[in-house]
């Protein structure tokens, strides 16, 4: 799991539940308003154009990168069994929530900011990070030495704005508590890897410069 910086515990168990409560809300502006700020397409690693609609993809801003979802991980995320976890301005992480492993997020409720950092040492047991995207050279400044803590595949997939942004995912869960049919969706979920990469879209500050163009003309 990767350390969230600048996080304590409270806070890394709100964002972990939140992200599964709300079904993943995008960190941007509303579909409505979407296509109205887009002066020209935006295009995946894999070529195809990318398509900002909620149902189907998930980008931020801050970080400038989304990714549109394979049917099978859609399906997923329908079924609240996808959350997404925002770290901050350069990284977002995607797991999968096993029963074990929101059983184990409620037995936290409750507990002290002390009992709860002994506790997540135990983590690694419940949860799944199947994929995450991060970029170096923002805020925090994730180095592949950073997210290598976290997983052990790690792809440089481009440079923009000056940031590098590295795909990141795990393909081995054999010590993670799941059920037979969750092991079956995990191994879908890993199989569907090089189709996750080729589906991210890699904007950097573009929407960002939008979004903050758009406040000043309001403004005056």
């Amino acid at each position: 799991m990767i350390k969230m910086k600048k996080f304590n515990s409270i806070i890394l168990l709100a964002i972990l539940v939140v992200t599964f409560i709300v079904g993943c809300g995008n960190n941007d502006e509303s579909d409505t308003d979407k296509s109205k700020d887009r002066e020209e397409k935006l295009y995946t690693i894999g070529g195809n154009e990318f398509i900002f609609d909620s149902e189907n993809a998930f980008w931020d801003s801050e970080i400038g990168c989304g990714v549109m979802f394979p049917e099978f991980i859609k399906e997923l995320r329908n079924d609240n069994k996808v959350g997404i976890t925002v770290l901050g301005p350069d990284g977002m992480t995607f797991e999968y929530g096993s029963q074990a492993y929101m059983q184990f997020l409620q037995s936290l409720e409750g507990l002290s900011e002390d009992e709860i950092e002994e506790k997540l040492k135990e983590i690694n047991k419940y949860k799944v990070d199947f994929f995450g995207i991060f970029k170096d050279g923002g805020v925090t400044g994730y180095t592949t030495a950073d997210i290598k803590k976290g997983f052990t595949n790690v792809d440089e997939i481009g440079e923009v704005d000056g940031y590098k942004y590295y795909f990141a995912y795990n393909d081995k869960f054999d010590e993670v508590i799941l059920t037979e049919e969750e092991r079956k969706e995990v191994n879908k979920i890993v199989a569907e890897m090089d189709n996750l990469k080729n589906n991210i879209c890699l904007f950097g500050d573009k929407l960002k410069k939008q979004q903050e163009q758009k406040r000043i003309a309001v403004a005056f």
